[in-house]
């Protein structure tokens, strides 16, 4: 079996694939999907701690605080794309939305 060596990829190779990548629209900025990411990922936050003070002493706070762990998961990944400015162009907005979660 004879194999290939590798080389590297030229630079006219790169601009290529950049300009394939940004005209096909994969560098945009999604706001309509990071807000609802948000309100549907707050909104899950706040419904675990309601049921983990409704249920009060209860095994099945166990269940809850698994749910409240995946909740809060959710919440580092929406961070971690702010802290990269995927959702906002601008510095301001991306520390508002960095600050409340704890990762500024």
């Amino acid at each position: 079996m004879q194999t290939t060596p590798l080389r590297a990829p030229t630079p006219h190779e790169y601009r290529t694939l950049s300009a394939d990548v940004r005209n096909a629209g994969l560098l945009d900025r999604r706001l309509g999907y990071y807000s609802i990411r948000a309100v549907l990922t707050v909104s899950a936050l706040g419904a675990g701690w309601a049921c983990f003070f409704l249920l009060g002493d209860s095994w099945l706070t166990l269940c809850v605080a698994v749910f409240l762990g995946l909740t809060a998961t959710q919440l580092g990944f929406l961070a971690h794309d702010a802290g990269h400015r995927q959702i906002f162009r601008s510095k301001w907005p991306t520390v508002s939305l960095d600050w409340p979660s704890g990762t500024d």
